[in-house]
């Protein structure tokens, strides 16, 4: 729960997440796996252990071919604002020095074939583009 999905190729990505504490497991559970399926009944495990670290309330995106990461919250080292990115679920490339501060929640969303993050928990009014150089 807490994960964040998208549509690419034909198929259905799962990529990272969590759980919620609760009385019978008083500790979160946060996951960098990532998953895809065709119908919604069978998936495929691409990594268990993609190289981004673990979160959930992170945004998902397809954009340039690609599977994107970006940002979200672990319990151990909070708010995030690294960006990573995959041809196909398996090969993951970050994209170092990001200039936002670190975040989890935002909106992102493709506009005018550029990559758009904006705002998210940390309540910041900024607005932050990735295009193709």
């Amino acid at each position: 729960m807490i994960g964040s999905s998208a549509v690419k190729d034909g198929r259905i990505w799962i990529l990272g997440g969590g759980t919620y504490d609760t009385p019978d497991r008083p500790t979160r559970l946060f996951y960098n796996d990532v998953w895809s399926s065709a119908d919604g009944i069978e998936w495929t495990c691409h990594t268990d252990t993609a190289p981004w670290h673990p979160r959930q309330y992170h945004e998902v995106a397809v954009w340039d071919d690609h599977l994107w990461v970006l940002e979200g919250y672990h319990g151990d080292s909070g708010n995030r604002n690294d960006v990573w990115h995959s041809p196909n679920g398996t090969d993951w490339t970050e994209i170092p020095d990001t200039p936002w501060l670190p975040r989890h929640a935002a909106s992102v969303f493709i506009h005018r074939d550029a990559l758009w993050i904006v705002t998210g928990n940390n309540m910041q009014s900024d607005v932050w583009g990735l295009d193709r150089t």
